[in-house]
Parts: structure tokens; sequence; C-alpha cells
């Protein structure tokens, strides 16, 4: 019976794992067709990658209290629901594009902040393994988007291409329906992860505000997070510039997320102690220098595609790590709450400017480079905080 449920709920986590970036990858490679159907600037394609981000950082400050109000299941469902319509809405004009988008990126704010309570309620003796099924499930559904989405627009139309981005949803929502009519809503493992502690559930609450670990994963999450949805937004058209055709740029940053998918299963693994955590930051940060320096150079298309392909694995072994790092930090469910809506809202809220504050500096400048080199530079302080972070927690555990 255990085994029955552990599979069905993974299946419902892939499903949910599924929708949590392809709304936002799917804009990128729509790109030129966007600027062309509805005279969109450099600044507003941007805007398009940086408004979900926002509502990731505003939204996610009251994600757990919703989730405690309404209930866990309740505001997934929600979330799945305000997902599957503003997305399937926002082609018909222009002010729909945009505030289709809020509401896709307010939907995703509530999903982001349910999955680490879900696992941690569900079960929690297996967050490591969950942690990285989750985000290897993201970055393949978010590869197969970002390396289709420009071919299936040029034989169906943007319009169509990004109203197909619902059916995951939609999928999600009528999974998630049967797995609560069939599967016993309390799972034996939530009741160890909540009825741990009952007396100090006060102190839990006011001890994550005082817990320097949290406040440092906060800027960790921000800083990766923004160095990744940069990528997101400009590496298209970063690879353009050095003369790949729109098709190749699209099947590369294909390879952007899914070369990802088994770096990021792994990568919670180095959460096993100081030392561990100490050598994966230091691959990471490798990761990223080697990734983003032949984009300063006049590079050929076998060079691009491996830097592409190294960091595109950076990325998404980062990403791991920090969503990982909420259940690791939480002492249960509720905390995971707390804890994933600091770091997650003013993470996002730091990576909400990168997408459009660098639009706007290579409109100003005409050159990419200034691109990779503020992305460099966020790398070396994002791992220097890494540091700091894998410092305070496990040597002070």
């Amino acid at each position: 019976m255990h085994h029955k449920r552990f599979i069905s709920f993974a299946l419902l986590l892939i499903l949910i794992a599924a929708n949590m970036r392809i709304a936002i990858i799917v804009i990128p490679p729509l790109t030129t067709l966007l600027q062309r159907s509805l005279g969109l600037s450099t600044s507003e394609i941007g805007s398009l990658t940086s408004i979900p981000l926002l509502c990731f950082g505003v939204f996610s400050a009251i994600g757990s209290f919703i989730i405690k109000r309404i209930g866990l299941h309740t505001t997934l469902m929600t979330g799945l629901i305000v997902l599957t319509i503003a997305n399937f809405v926002r082609i018909y004009s222009p002010t729909l594009l945009f505030v289709g988008t809020l509401f896709v990126g307010l939907a995703i704010a509530v999903l982001n902040i349910g999955v680490p309570i879900l696992v941690l309620s569900w079960f929690p003796s297996e967050q490591i393994r969950l942690n990285g099924l989750y985000t290897a499930s993201l970055n393949l559904f978010a590869a197969i988007v970002a390396g289709g989405s420009a071919a299936v627009a040029q034989h169906l139309g943007w319009q169509t291409t990004v109203q197909l981005i619902s059916i995951p949803a939609l999928l999600a929502v009528i999974y998630l329906t049967v797995f609560l009519i069939r599967t016993p809503k309390q799972a034996p493992q939530s009741q160890t992860a909540t009825d741990a502690a009952p007396a100090t559930k006060q102190n839990h609450h006011s001890s994550v505000y005082k817990n320097n670990a949290v406040w440092l994963l906060m800027v960790f999450m921000g800083a990766q997070s923004a160095i990744y949805y940069a990528a997101v937004a400009w590496l298209p058209s970063l690879l353009t510039s050095h003369g790949l055709s729109a098709t190749t740029s699209n099947l590369i940053f294909g390879v952007f997320q899914i070369i990802g998918v088994p770096f990021s299963y792994w990568a919670p693994r180095f959460l096993t102690g100081y030392k561990q955590l100490r050598i994966g930051l230091t691959l990471i940060l490798l990761g990223y220098l080697i990734g983003l320096a032949p984009f300063l150079f006049d590079s050929g298309t076998v060079t691009l595609t491996l830097a592409t392909m190294i960091l595109g694995a950076t990325t998404a072994a980062i990403f791991s790590l920090a969503l990982s790092l909420i259940t690791i930090l939480a002492n249960n469910p509720d905390e995971a709450g707390q804890i994933g809506g600091l770091a997650q809202s003013g993470g996002y809220l730091i990576a909400s400017v990168s997408p459009v504050l660098l639009g706007v500096l290579q409109s100003q400048t005409h050159s990419w480079s200034i691109i990779v080199v503020v992305l460099m530079v966020l790398a070396v302080i994002n791992i220097s905080i890494g540091f700091v972070l894998n410092r305070v927690h496990f040597k002070r555990a």
C-alpha cells in the first residue's frame, strides 16, 4: 500500500512540476513572432519573463497564509485551474497577454510554495529523492517546450502554441482530483512530520525569521533565479547574435533545458554535509564561469553548444539545491511553508529585475557582452553567499 501511494504521489509531483516553468519558457523562443505580431519592444518582451518573477516575489509572502486558510490541496487545485485559464486566454490581445501573464505568475507562485509542504506532508523521509524527481521533471518539460515551441509555432502559429501549454495544467487538475479521491488524505508519515513537536509550534514560527540561514537562502535563491531567468529571456537572442539561425538557437535553447535533468536529480545529494556542499558549490561556480565565458568571444557553434550545455547543467543543479534547502532547513510542513514563503518571496523579487534590466542595458549599449559580464559577476556573488550559508547551517548543526 505504501509503495502504491508513493508511486501515485510521485506521478502527481511530476505533473505539477510540468507546469512550473513552461508558461514562462514558451515566450523567449517566440520573441520574433511576438514582436512582429504585436509590435512589442525588447524591454516589453523581457517583462513577460519578469512579471511572473515579480508575482513569485510578492505573492509567495502570503502563499503559506492562504494554504493555512483554505488548505493545501484546495490551494494547489485553485492554482492549477487559474494557470490553465490564464494561459489559455492571454493570446487574444496585447493587454490580455500581460494580464494573463500576471495571473500565470500568481498561480505558479502558489504552486511554488505548496510543493515543499506537499512533500513534507506526505513523504518527509523521501524529501531528497522527491525534490530531485521534482526538479528533474521540471527541467525535462521546460526543455521540451524550449526546444519545440518555435517549430510548433511555424506550423500552428504562436497563439496556438501558447494555448497548448494549458494542457499539462488541465491534466494536473484532473489527476489531483483523482488522487485525492482514491488516496487517503492523511498519509501516515505526515502525522510524524507535523506532530513531532506540537508544543513548540509557536517557537518554530518565530525561529524561522531569526534563523540567519533562512535569510541567506533567500538571497541565494534570488541570485540563482536571476541568472537562470536572464538566461531564459536572452539566451536565444544571445546565440543569434553570434550568427546562429533562429532555428539552431532554439534547438540549443532546448538543450540548455534538457541537459539539466540528471543534474537536478542528483544535486540534492550534496546536501548531506558541510564538505559535500562545499564541493558542490565549487563545481557550480566553475560551471557558471566556463558556461558563460565563450559568449564573450567570437565562438563557433560547437563551442557555444558545449557552453550552453554546461550552463544548463549548472543552473539546474543550483536550483535543485536551493529548493531542497527549504525542506532541509524546515522541521515540519508548517516551517517549510514559512521558509519557502520568505526565501521565494525575497528571492524572486531580486530575480524579477534581471530580464528587464539586462534588456535595457543591451538596448542602451547595443552589446550582448554586458549581459554575460553581469551574469558572471552575479554568479560569483551567488556562490559566495552559498559558502556562507553552508558554514552557517552545517557548522551550526
